[in-house]
């Protein structure tokens, strides 16, 4: 009998395998890799293709380089959640040329020219104090009236410190007859501001004003230490300043938020900056629920009752200039008639002339706002008609 050849296949079979065990797993004859190396192949692919689709949309929409371009829809999308500090940068240039026109407001160097004295020969300058809301609305006086001559010392969503503030600043400059002040419901929180950046995160504002709290029955004011836009670009310049700027406001308003406010690495991530924007509306919702509920203002957060005090003195320091004053108060929708709740009575009690809005625009009913939140042409043109009114009937009472 020939010895055994050595190539001969040896008539065993080979061991199994038990199925899912770790270590040496065999597929089609051969060791395959183990769960968890298989795990992190899947991991690492996924973090491949999210870096992949992360650069794609950074090239695909591209911010536009100018501040004053009007971004497409996609492009503000991927925007939305850049740092407040990243967009501030992008929007304010070293001039005002090539500063966002958003920046320019709410400062008083914004570079336009006021009107002083009424345009026509006997007619009234009417000094206007507030926001977009309150423009409108004084704009459509201007027009069912045409002796009016409006002087608009105005701030997007400005809340109350800052219009109080900008009077002050305004009140020898001009010759008005009569001021309004203009004081929106949904902006009240803002009274524990002292920036627009801070609750603003989608488009943030730089104008600054102080903040003012009642104490004893006396205001206390905190200065917000920049009080034009050329003292801001030259805070932001300058990484000293700006440093000790941002500690200032950290430590007095209330809205800021280090989270979305300070830029980092992560501004430019398309996937970071919308997991920071969904992290900026969940803090500006929280912040607004701590302000104010279904119920109304939340009296524990002393706003209410710094408000009622700025109106008392504003009303009593344009009387001493011998103007009428008016204020304007603006029940915004989500706000029912809440705002009118915290001033009414104070209004009535210190015989200060208002229009509140609650009476003939119904925040419950949709029809009385456009798309953007503001009140339809009609409401406007009903606001006209009642200032008007406090307007004539002051006037034949000093007749």
């Amino acid at each position: 009998m020939p010895p055994s050849n050595s190539s001969t296949s040896n008539s065993n079979p080979p061991p199994e395998v038990a199925p899912g065990k770790m270590g040496n797993d065999v597929v089609d004859g051969k060791p395959g890799k183990s769960p968890v190396v298989r795990v992190a192949y899947v991991l690492l692919w996924i973090a491949l293709w999210l870096v992949v689709m992360d650069v794609a949309m950074n090239v695909m929409f591209p911010y536009p380089k100018s501040p004053n371009a009007k971004p497409s829809r996609l492009q503000q999308y991927f925007e939305y959640g850049r740092s407040t500090e990243g967009k501030i940068r992008y929007m304010v240039g070293q001039t005002n040329n090539t500063t966002a026109s958003v920046s320019l407001a709410g400062w008083m160097d914004d570079g336009k020219t006021r009107p002083t004295t009424a345009a026509k020969s006997g007619g009234t300058l009417v000094a206007v104090y507030g926001q977009s809301f309150t423009q409108h609305a004084c704009n459509t006086w201007a027009k069912q009236n045409d002796t009016l001559t409006m002087r608009m010392i105005l701030g997007p969503g400005a809340p109350l410190n800052h219009s109080y503030s900008q009077f002050l600043e305004d009140r020898d400059k001009h010759d008005a007859k009569v001021c309004v002040l203009g004081i929106l419901a949904s902006s009240l929180p803002y009274l524990d501001t002292i920036a627009g950046m801070t609750w603003s995160f989608e488009r943030p504002y730089t104008f600054m004003f102080p903040r003012y709290s009642v104490v004893d029955g006396k205001l206390n004011i905190i200065d917000p230490t920049i009080h034009s836009m050329q003292q801001f670009r030259d805070t932001l310049n300058d990484p000293t300043a700006w440093h000790q700027l941002l500690k200032h406001v950290s430590k007095h308003d209330a809205f800021f938020d280090p989270t979305t406010f300070n830029s980092s690495l992560t501004d430019q991530s398309t996937l970071a900056r919308m997991t920071r924007r969904a992290w900026g509306q969940r803090h500006m919702q929280a912040m607004q629920s701590h302000y104010h509920t279904k119920d109304g203002f939340n009296p524990k957060t002393g706003i209410a009752n710094t408000a009622r005090y700025l109106v008392v003195d504003w009303a009593k320091k344009v009387r001493e200039d011998g103007r009428l004053p008016i204020v304007y108060v603006i029940n915004d929708r989500g706000f029912a008639d809440h705002l009118y709740q915290e001033l009414g009575q104070t209004l009535e009690d210190n015989h200060i002339p208002y229009v509140s809005t609650h009476t003939y625009a119904p925040t419950d009913d949709l029809s009385n706002f456009q798309s953007d939140g503001h009140f339809v042409h009609a409401v406007d043109e009903i606001t006209a008609q009642k200032f008007d009114a406090i307007y004539r009937t002051s006037k034949q009472y000093k007749n």
